[in-house]
Order: C-alpha cells, then structure tokens, then sequence
C-alpha cells in the first residue's frame, strides 16, 4: 500500500486532499471545487480507487457517483 501512496501525482495528491475536508461527495462537485477539469478527477479517482484509497457508489452517470474515503484512506488523515 505505502508504494501505491507514494507513487501518486501532483493532481492525485490535490484530490485526496479536498477529499479528507469533503468526502463523502459528489465527483461532479468535487471537480469544481478543486477547479480541475472531470476529466482529470476522473482519472485521480481511478488511481486512488486502484490504491484502495477510496470507494465510489456505483451508478450509472459517472459524475453523480458519491466518493467516500476507505479505511485506508482515513488512515493517511493522520499522517
């Protein structure tokens, strides 16, 4: 897990972030917060997911889908 964490980028590292302040969220509302384009979030939370950091509700329109931090991800507030 560390080197998953410690593989993420610049814009990987902004979103898991906003998301210690703002998860659970949406992540159409999460891209406007951090003024980032969907299309970069999207590709963040896929990396983050891949790294078992966070957990998405599944849903049919992407950008409705509420992201939340896994345990793993809560771990790393505290770091």
């Amino acid at each position: 897990m560390a080197s998953s964490v410690e593989a993420l980028g610049t814009d990987e590292n902004a979103v898991l972030k906003a998301l210690f302040q703002h998860a659970p969220i949406q992540a159409r509302t999460l891209a406007k917060r951090l003024g980032l384009a969907q299309s970069t979030v999207f590709r963040c939370l896929a990396a983050l997911e891949d790294a078992g950091l966070i957990a998405a509700q599944s849903g049919d329109d992407p950008l409705r889908r509420i992201i939340s931090l896994t345990a793993a991800g809560e771990k790393l507030k505290t770091r």
